[in-house]
């Protein structure tokens, strides 16, 4: 689910495993889903969705099949795509 963290500063824990991967030799690749959403969409939308009370477009079922994922289907489809 996004936004679990802001914009600016995501999960430190996705950094350090990867680190740890990468010490032992293991090929890494690391996304910031969460950025490359906002991004996605156009500036107010992005205001909307990220600020302090717009959790509940990412978890009401109504307005996160209304309002979501029409927004950021196709940019998903191309993260898991990549994957």
């Amino acid at each position: 689910m996004c936004p679990a963290w802001s914009l600016e500063t995501p999960p430190l824990s996705l950094g350090l495993l990867s680190g740890a991967l990468k010490s032992k030799g293991k090929e890494v690749k690391q996304f910031h889903i969460n950025l490359t959403s906002a991004m996605h969409v156009d500036k107010d939308i992005q205001e909307e969705l990220w600020s302090p009370t717009g959790h509940f477009f990412w978890t009401n079922d109504h307005s996160f099949e209304d309002r979501i994922l029409p927004a950021y289907k196709d940019h998903w489809d191309d993260v898991i795509n990549e994957l």
